[in-house]
């Protein structure tokens, strides 16, 4: 199987495939014809089962253990699941905070901000940090789309360009001229529309960027 096969089968992006290789976590082969990568089926299966974990927030170093039978699953699982009661307990006492002040009425300007913002750093010290994923990713998401189509917007403005004097002077350059500069400006802006919904999919699969989280 190709990595578009995969791809499409397992809803894994191309680049995180490719990582999970690079940590050694898959073995595809080399077609000796064309060079492709070959994914046999215990890579699929390896692949899915890498994915399910990822899903639950395994690390990579985790899985990596795993793979290399360096620790059992429930070993690895027990660790996960410290780790979400240590993060319940700390989400725990956000909650104790924002209740206390709801019921005590407190108002902003006469609130002992210093008192709830050592409470704050001292859960941050412990390495609890609040974030809202859907929120991540919808910024990155804009992020993606409004550079692309900034960058898109200079070659459109050429076509446009070229366009309008194209058919608007009556010396105009020849059509085969026209069409080849036409296509050579749509390039960019064919190859930056699949980039972009590249990243989308990244970004919402939660695999943008493995490599970085480790």
């Amino acid at each position: 199987m190709l990595i578009n096969e995969v791809e499409t089968l397992l809803n894994l992006s191309k680049k995180s495939i490719r990582y999970y290789e690079s940590e050694g976590l898959i073995s595809p082969t080399r077609n000796k014809y064309n060079d492709y990568r070959t994914y046999t089926s215990e890579d699929i299966e390896n692949l899915k089962k890498i994915k399910f974990l990822r899903e639950l927030d395994v690390s990579i170093e985790e899985i990596k253990k795993l793979f290399n039978g360096k620790i059992k699953l429930k070993e690895c699982l027990n660790n996960r699941i410290s780790k979400i009661e240590t993060y319940e307990k700390n989400l725990y006492k956000i909650k104790t905070m924002c209740k206390e002040l709801s019921e005590a009425d407190e108002d902003l300007f006469s609130l002992d901000i210093d008192k709830y913002l050592k409470n704050i750093n001292k859960l941050k010290k412990e390495g609890f940090i609040m974030n809202n994923k859907k929120d991540e990713n919808s910024k990155k998401i804009l992020g993606a789309v409004v550079s692309g189509i900034t960058f898109m917007s200079t070659f459109i403005i050429f076509i446009l360009l070229i366009s309008y004097f194209q058919f608007t002077l009556e010396d105009n350059i020849p059509w085969i001229l026209y069409l080849l500069i036409i296509l050579f400006l749509s390039l960019p802006v064919i190859s930056l529309i699949f980039n972009i919904i590249e990243r989308v999919k990244e970004i919402k699969g939660g695999e943008e960027d493995e490599a970085s989280k480790y």
